[in-house]
């Protein structure tokens, strides 16, 4: 279980870092997690893969009950979370390539 929990953790971290890099790219950012879930669904459309991925990283992080994943929930959830930081590297590669005016990332709060 404990493989479980860190997988989840890991791949929560990598859409939530993939989404700050999608956001700060138009130059918005959020002070926190669910915030920067909500600001990137209104910007961006929805990612229900990064919200079930928050709800599972609390889960794993901070509850000491059983975490709702196996094997089979974390190669879905490997599969999800692939296709959502590449669906953020087009929206960086498309922001990139008509320019970004401030190139450094907002100081984090």
């Amino acid at each position: 279980m404990a493989l479980y929990r860190d997988a989840v953790s890991r791949l929560y971290y990598a859409v939530f870092h993939a989404a700050r890099a999608a956001l700060i790219c138009h130059g918005l950012q959020a002070k926190t997690h669910s915030g920067q879930l909500n600001r990137f669904a209104v910007t961006f459309g929805p990612a229900p893969v990064v919200a079930r991925l928050l709800e599972l990283r609390i889960d794993a992080d901070y509850r000491s009950d059983e975490l709702p994943a196996n094997e089979a929930t974390v190669r879905d959830l490997i599969q999800g979370a692939a296709a959502f930081v590449e669906r953020c590297r087009d929206i960086v590669d498309a922001r990139i390539a008509v320019g970004v005016d401030e190139p450094d990332p907002p100081a984090d709060r």
